[in-house]
C-alpha cells in the first residue's frame, strides 16, 4: 500500500503527519503544455538526479546560464542584499527592491489519464496550490483507472514561465526526484517583485508556474468488482466501482451530524480481509487484489449531539404578539429580568409585541453542546422593527371644499396600518406629528388649512417625545382646499302663442340676474312675463322694456302671454311671423318641438295622410302611425313627442302673413322642420342594491333594478345588461348601457357567495356596557345578554343587525387575564390571540356580504381595558372622535334596514 511518504526527508514526514486528514485540491492543466510523444515510453529527462543532462538540457542550461549573468549585471542595482518575503498586497505598488514574491501559483500539465496532488513541507501556512520560493514541493501522481505511468519515468521536468521581463531566477529546468511510490518532489525558486507594479501586475507578470507532464499508458490485465456497504450514521464516498490489481484506491468515509466513524474494513471475496489506512490527505487507501472486494464501514453515535444556537427571527411590528425565536431540542430559552423590553416565553418561545431589541438567554440541555464547542449559556436576542408609516392609509381626502376643510380641521388626521396579514392597524396620534406646507415648501402650520390652495400634510413618526416607537418613517399626502362651487339651477322656456321668448343665462346660480326677451308677433303685445318655481308662479317686473329677476334655489320655467294689441283688426294682414325649432331632451313627457302660432299652420305627413291643425278653429286630427307615429299635435297645434328620436313636420303660411326674416319666394314657402328629442343620460339614475347571489356553477345574472329620479323605474327597453366577474365567489360588476330613451352607462357591484354561506334573515346584535372596566360587549344570544345583564352590566339595546349567516364570520375571543373580548374577521388576527393565550369563543356574528350598512369602531387612547367601541351610528361615532377618541379601521358591516 502506497502512503506518500518520503524517506528522503524527515522534515517533509513530520510535516505530512502534522496535516492529518487535510483533503487536497487537484489541479489539472492539461491546456498549458501537451504529453510530448517519446519512443521507450517517452522521458527524454534525466533518469536519476545524477544522470547527466541531455543534449536538449545542455543547450538551455547554457541558454539559462548566458541569461543569468547578463541578468545578474542587468539587474544587479537592484537586487537586494536581503531578500525579504512579503506578499504584494492589493492596491500595493512596489516602490523598492526589499519587496519580494513569497508564494508562486502551480498548475498541472496533467492529461486524461492522470493527475496530480500537491502537498509540501510547509502545508498548512499558505493555499497548496502555492509555494514559497525555497519551499519543497511534493507531488503525488495518480493515473486514471485502466492506466499507469511508463516505467521509463524515474523523473520529470518541471518548467517555469510567463514572465514579461526577465526577472526570474535563471533557471530553464529544475529536476524532479520521483521514488518508488510515484510520489515526486523538487525545490520551489524564487524571483524578485517589478519595481513600479502593482498588485495585479504583478500577478499578470510574475507567477511562476510549476507544469508538471507525467506519461501514461493503457492498462491490460481484468478488473475487479468494488462494491460498499455503509452502516447508520454516515456514508462511503468517491469509491471506485472498479479497479486493477495493484491499484492504489482511495475513498472517503463521512460521518453524519452526531457521529462518528467506528471501523473500515475491505475484505475480498476469495482473499478475505485486506489491509486498509488513512492516507497523508485524509482518505481511506488500499491496494487492490486479483479478487472483488467489500468495503464496509460502521458508524457510532457521540455522546454529546452538537447543536447550532437558535437564530433571530425577521420580525416589523404588527400590533399582535409575534414569536422573535422559537424553541428547539437541546436548549431552552428565557428573559433576563430587569432588562427592557422583556421578552414574553410561552411554549418555549421567546415571543414580544413591541418594537424594540428583546434579549434572550439560551440554555443547552442535557446531553448536549454548541456546534462551534462551547457548552456555556448563549446570550442572544432578536428585534422587532418598528412599521413605516410610508405605507399607512389616512383619513385625508385629495381634495376639500372650504365647508369640508373647515369641519376637518376640527379632528386630526388617522393614519392606519395594514399588516402583512391584511389586519389594519390604528396608529396612536402620540406616534407621529403632522404639519402641512404650502406648494412653494413654506411651513403652514400646525393645524388643518381652511384657506383655497394646494398642500402638502407631512407625518413623522421618528423620534417622537413619549411615542410608543412601534412606528417610524414619514409619509407625505397631497390635497387641495378650494372655493365651495355654488350649486347651478336650469332655467326652461315655456311654449307660448303669438310670440316669443329668451331667457339669459339659462343655467345660473342662486342671486344671478335672469333677464327675459319676450316679443309679440305683428300686431300683438305683451299682456305679462312669468317664473315658475318649486314655490309658485310669480310675476317678471317690466323695466323700460325689458323683464329680470333674481334667480331662486330652484330651476324655473319661464313664460308669457301676449294678445292683440289696439290696432284694427280689418286691416289687411301682411304680418310677418317667426318660427322656431327646440332641440329637447327626454324627459317620459310630450314636449313641444315646434309651437303653433298665429299665421301658420303646422301638419305632418303619415302614410300620405296629411294631418292639418287650424288654431282658428281649435281643433285637433288624428293619423295612422308610421315612421312619425309619435309626432303628435296637441289641442293648441303645437307639434309634440315623448320618446328619444328626430321628428319632421311641415310648416305652412296663412294667406296675409310672411315669415319673418326672409325674402323673395322664402318668405311665403313651407317650410319642412325636424325637431330632436335626445336620450336622457343614465348615469343620473340610481341601481338598486343588488342582494348577495349564490353561485351555482354557472355564471351569475341577476335582475337589475334601475330608477330615475325624475320620472321612476326605468324599463327592459331602456337599458342593456353586461356582467364582469360573475362566474366565480366574489365581487361582481354589472354594466347598464342605455338604450331608446337613455344613452350612456351606469355600474354597479354585487357579491357572489357559495350555497349556504348567505342567509340575510336579520339577527339582533346586543349591546351591554361594563360601568366598571369601560369595556362594550357584543353577543347575538339574547340568553346571554341576559345573563351578562345580571352579572351588573348595562343593556344598551341593539347595536345593529346582522345576517343569519355569511361567508364573512365575525370571530370572538376572550383574554381571561385582562378580562376583555376582541373581535376580528381575520383568520390570522384569531390565531395570533389564541397564540398569546386568549381562549377562542367561536363565531360571534356574521358580517354582511352586501356592505349594508359599516360598523364604525372608534378607539380610546387613554384605555388599556375597553379600548374599541363598534356602532353604526354616526353621530355616537362624531362625539366620541370630538372627545378624543381615535377612529379605528372598520372590518365588518351590518343588514341595512329593510
Amino acid at each position: 500500500m502506497n502512503t506518500f511518504a518520503h524517506a528522503a526527508s524527515e522534515k517533509s514526514s513530520d510535516v505530512r503527519k502534522r496535516r492529518g486528514r487535510r483533503r487536497l485540491r487537484h489541479v489539472s492543466c492539461a491546456s498549458y503544455i501537451p504529453v510530448r510523444p517519446a519512443a521507450s515510453h517517452g522521458c527524454t529527462s534525466c533518469e536519476t538526479v545524477g544522470d547527466s543532462l541531455s543534449s536538449q538540457r545542455l543547450v538551455r542550461a547554457i541558454l539559462g546560464a548566458l541569461l543569468a549573468i547578463i541578468m545578474a549585471v542587468a539587474m544587479t542595482p537592484i537586487v537586494p542584499a536581503e531578500r525579504a518575503y512579503a506578499y504584494v498586497d492589493a492596491g500595493q505598488t512596489v516602490t523598492d527592491n526589499a519587496t519580494q514574491f513569497k508564494f508562486y501559483t502551480m498548475t498541472s500539465g496533467s492529461s486524461a489519464y492522470g493527475d496530480i496532488v500537491y502537498s509540501s513541507d510547509l502545508a498548512g501556512e499558505h493555499p497548496i496550490a502555492a509555494a514559497a520560493a525555497g519551499e519543497v514541493v511534493y507531488m503525488h501522481v495518480t493515473p486514471t483507472q485502466g492506466y499507469t505511468l511508463t516505467d521509463a519515468y524515474d523523473c520529470i521536468r518541471v518548467s517555469f514561465a510567463g514572465m514579461k521581463e526577465a526577472t526570474l531566477d535563471p533557471h530553464l529546468d529544475s529536476p524532479i526526484v520521483k521514488d518508488a511510490t510515484n510520489l515526486f518532489h523538487f525545490t520551489m525558486p524564487d524571483c524578485y517583485a517589478l519595481l513600479g507594479n502593482s498588485a495585479a501586475d504583478q500577478a499578470a507578470a510574475g507567477s511562476i508556474y510549476a507544469i508538471v507532464t507525467p506519461t501514461y499508458i493503457p492498462r491490460t490485465g481484468t478488473s475487479y468488482t468494488i462494491t460498499s456497504q455503509a452502516g447508520t450514521g454516515g456514508t462511503i464516498q468517491n469509491l471506485p466501482t472498479s479497479g486493477y490489481p495493484e491499484d492504489d484506491i482511495t475513498f472517503s468515509v463521512v460521518p453524519q451530524t452526531n457521529y462518528a466513524v467506528d471501523s473500515v474494513s475491505v475484505a475480498g471475496d476469495d482473499v478475505g480481509a485486506i489491509e486498509c489506512g488513512v492516507n497523508a490527505v485524509g482518505l481511506y487507501e488500499f491496494s487492490m487484489p486479483a479478487d472483488n472486494v467489500t468495503v464496509t464501514a460502521t458508524f457510532k453515535s457521540n455522546a454529546t449531539r452538537q447543536i447550532d444556537p437558535p437564530s433571530p427571527n425577521s420580525l416589523t411590528y404588527n400590533g399582535a404578539a409575534q414569536v422573535g425565536m422559537s424553541s428547539g431540542t437541546g436548549y431552552t430559552l428565557s428573559a433576563p429580568a430587569g432588562v427592557m423590553p422583556q421578552a414574553t416565553i410561552s411554549g418555549g418561545d421567546a415571543i414580544g409585541t413591541n418594537a424594540g431589541t428583546y434579549p434572550v438567554t439560551a440554555t443547552l440541555s442535557s446531553g448536549f453542546s454548541w456546534s462551534d464547542g462551547t457548552s456555556a449559556a448563549k446570550s442572544l436576542s432578536f428585534t422587532i422593527s418598528p412599521a413605516d408609516i410610508s405605507s399607512c392609509t389616512t383619513t385625508l381626502a385629495s381634495s376639500y371644499t372650504l365647508e369640508e376643510a373647515q369641519a376637518a380641521a376640527a379632528h386630526a388626521p388617522q393614519l392606519t396600518y395594514t399588516t402583512g396579514t391584511g389586519t389594519p392597524l390604528a396608529v396612536p396620534t402620540s406616534d407621529f406629528t403632522v404639519t402641512y406646507t404650502t406648494n412653494n415648501g413654506a411651513v403652514q402650520s400646525t393645524t388643518f388649512p381652511t384657506t383655497p390652495g394646494s398642500y402638502t400634510a407631512v407625518f413623522v413618526a421618528d423620534n417622537i417625545q413619549g411615542a410608543t416607537g412601534n412606528f417610524k418613517g414619514i409619509k407625505q399626502v397631497n390635497f387641495t382646499v378650494a372655493e365651495t362651487p355654488p350649486t347651478m339651477y336650469n332655467v326652461r322656456l315655456a311654449a307660448v302663442s303669438y310670440g316669443t321668448i329668451q331667457a339669459s343665462p339659462v343655467v345660473a346660480a342662486e342671486g344671478a340676474t335672469i333677464t327675459v326677451d319676450a316679443q309679440p308677433y305683428e300686431n300683438y303685445k305683451v299682456t305679462s312675463v312669468t317664473y315658475t318655481d318649486s314655490t309658485g308662479t310669480h310675476q317678471v317686473t317690466e323695466t323700460a322694456g325689458a323683464w329680470s329677476f333674481g334667480m331662486p334655489a330652484s330651476d324655473v320655467t319661464v313664460g308669457a302671454t301676449f294678445e292683440l294689441d289696439s290696432a284694427p283688426v280689418d286691416e289687411p294682414k301682411t304680418a310677418q311671423v317667426p318660427i322656431a325649432v327646440r332641440d329637447l331632451v327626454y324627459n317620459g313627457k310630450a314636449q313641444i318641438g315646434v309651437s303653433a302660432g298665429e299665421g301658420y299652420h303646422l301638419w305632418a305627413d303619415v302614410d300620405q295622410a296629411h294631418y292639418v291643425t287650424d288654431p282658428s278653429s281649435g281643433s285637433a286630427g288624428s293619423s295612422t302611425p308610421s315612421a312619425n307615429a309619435t309626432l303628435t299635435f296637441d289641442d293648441a297645434g303645437n307639434a309634440t313627442a315623448v320618446n328619444a328620436g328626430s321628428y319632421t313636420l311641415v310648416a305652412e303660411l296663412d294667406e296675409g302673413y310672411v315669415w319673418a326674416g326672409q325674402a323673395g319666394a322664402a318668405a311665403t314657402a313651407a317650410k319642412e322642420l325636424t325637431f330632436t328629442v335626445s336620450p336622457r343620460d343614465i348615469g343620473l339614475c340610481t341601481m338598486a342594491t343588488i342582494a348577495p347571489q349564490t353561485y351555482a356553477g354557472s355564471a351569475v345574472t341577476p335582475t337589475v333594478s334601475i330608477t330615475d329620479g325624475a320620472l321612476g323605474a326605468l324599463g327592459e327597453g331602456d337599458f342593456e345588461l353586461s356582467y364582469a366577474g360573475n362566474n366565480t365567489v366574489g365581487t361582481a360588476t354589472v354594466t347598464a348601457t342605455g338604450e331608446g330613451n337613455y344613452t350612456g352607462t351606469l355600474k354597479g357591484q354585487f357579491q357572489i357567495v357559495s350555497a349556504g354561506e348567505y342567509d340575510s334573515t336579520p339577527v339582533a346584535l346586543h349591546r351591554l356596557y361594563n360601568p366598571n372596566s369601560g369595556e362594550h360587549f357584543y353577543t347575538a344570544d339574547p340568553h346571554e345578554a341576559a345573563e351578562v345583564e345580571a352579572a351588573g352590566w348595562t343593556y344598551e339595546g341593539i347595536g345593529w343587525t346582522a345576517p343569519t349567516s355569511s361567508a364573512t364570520p365575525v370571530y370572538r375571543l376572550y383574554d381571561a387575564t385582562a378580562g376583555e373580548h376582541f373581535y376580528t374577521t381575520s383568520t390570522a388576527d384569531r390565531d395570533a390571540y389564541i397564540a398569546a393565550g386568549c381562549n377562542d369563543e367561536g363565531i360571534g356574528w356574521y358580517s354582511d356580504d352586501a356592505h349594508g350598512v359599516e360598523v364604525l369602531c372608534q378607539v380610546n387612547p387613554n384605555a388599556d381595558v375597553g379600548a374599541f367601541n363598534y356602532t353604526v351610528s354616526q353621530t355616537e361615532n362624531d362625539y366620541l372622535l370630538s372627545i378624543g377618541w381615535r377612529a379605528g379601521a372598520s372590518v365588518w358591516y351590518a343588514l341595512a334596514p329593510s
